[in-house]
């Protein structure tokens, strides 16, 4: 649940589809691996399995095409950080953040992306905004993000909050007990339509949902 009228210590924000418009990015890179027909819709069956982190899929298209692990990874990774670099901020991001940092509230990121290239894309679309260290990747799953979070910062759980659009990040903020502010564009529109979802980062304090 997210309660619009309370200001939080720590905001945690997922950053592919909550921070930055880029699920379309993502998967364009992921079909750009792809030439034929038979390919392209075994890649397009793998993109819908959404257990499956980038690393499984590439893997299991490859196990299926005979192409060259490394370099499918090579190659996907550096067009998607690449292509990213251009992709849009979402409406209202740089605002809010502004907002929270002039409240003197604490900014994380905890994001499926691995560390390195999203460390360079954090501070390339957002510089002087978050703190490397408060900048989590794949490295970390992000139950296990929050509660280090939550370990470092010596704080209690209903002075976090998780702003995301997926599933996995509605999931666990849920395990972890912490408040949750839904975004929409992402997998966690289809599996709970139910919530209600923030489309302007303006209007994060602005909206409730129970």
């Amino acid at each position: 649940m997210y309660n619009s009228a309370k200001l939080y210590l720590i905001y945690i924000f997922d950053f592919d589809g909550t921070l930055l418009h880029s699920n379309e990015a993502k998967n364009n890179a992921f079909m750009s691996l792809a030439h034929t027909r038979l390919e392209k819709n075994y890649m397009q069956a793998l993109l819908k399995d959404k257990k499956l982190d980038r690393y499984q899929i590439i893997e299991l298209f490859c196990k299926s095409t005979k192409y060259s692990y490394d370099d499918s990874i090579y190659y996907f990774e550096f067009n998607l950080e690449k292509t990213l670099k251009n992709a849009k901020v979402r409406i209202g991001a740089k605002y809010l953040l502004s907002q929270l940092i002039d409240s003197k509230a604490l900014l994380f990121i905890s994001s499926a992306t691995p560390d390195a290239p999203l460390k360079r894309l954090v501070n390339f679309h957002f510089p002087r905004t978050f703190d490397n260290n408060n900048i989590y990747g794949s490295s970390i799953d992000k139950y296990n993000a929050i509660n280090d979070i939550i370990k470092r910062m010596g704080c209690k759980k209903n002075n976090l909050i998780f702003i995301g659009d997926g599933k996995d990040d509605y999931d666990a903020a849920q395990l972890s007990t912490i408040d949750f502010c839904a975004i929409n564009g992402g997998t966690l529109e289809e599996a709970n339509p139910s919530l209600v979802f923030i489309k302007d980062l303006t209007h994060v304090h602005n909206n409730s949902q129970h």
